[in-house]
């Protein structure tokens, strides 16, 4: 009975990581289009401000769900962003 309920969960963890997966391509295309409209306005890629609320939302949005980590958000948040810096370039 035990394995089963844990074979479960743990196929509901790989559905959530493979839609997470999917999130963060989709997130990534949609900056190599943020990319390409700095780049025809002579914008800098890095946006500080922008990353800063974006983190905002990141701890706001773990908050309502129950997960009160502000470091994680930021950890989590801190390597996104690095990334999606890196496919802007």
């Amino acid at each position: 009975m035990i394995g089963l309920v844990m074979e479960q969960l743990r196929k509901e963890i790989d559905d959530i990581d493979r839609k997470i997966i999917e999130l963060l391509a989709k997130r990534f295309s949609i900056a190599k289009e943020i990319a390409k409209l700095k780049k025809d306005q002579n914008l800098p890629i890095q946006d500080k401000e922008r990353e800063e609320e974006v983190i905002k939302n990141a701890i706001n949005n773990l908050k309502a769900n129950g997960f009160d980590d502000a470091q994680f958000a930021k950890d989590l948040y801190a390597v996104i962003m690095k990334k999606s810096k890196e496919v802007q370039e």
